[in-house]
């Protein structure tokens, strides 16, 4: 599995919408709003299998979204 990092915006609001559901936050139910919050985000880190979504099984060491500088620890 070939794992590439981005801080390209290059999601869905469905794919926003499954990720946020899927660990069970509420901010999940409101999409529209959700997607627009990371679109304007300074910086937002996303990961993808070769252009697909990671697998549910799939941890990263640090996952961030926010101000500030991405490291791995």
């Amino acid at each position: 599995m070939k794992l590439i990092f981005t801080e390209q915006k290059n999601f869905t609001e469905q794919q926003v919408q499954d990720l946020f559901l899927s660990v069970g936050w509420v901010s999940g139910q409101y999409p529209s709003r959700l997607h627009k919050a990371l679109l304007h985000s300074p910086t937002v880190i996303t990961v993808w299998d070769q252009n697909k979504d990671v697998p549910d099984d799939f941890e990263c060491p640090v996952c961030f979204v926010g101000k500030g500088e991405f490291s791995e620890e």
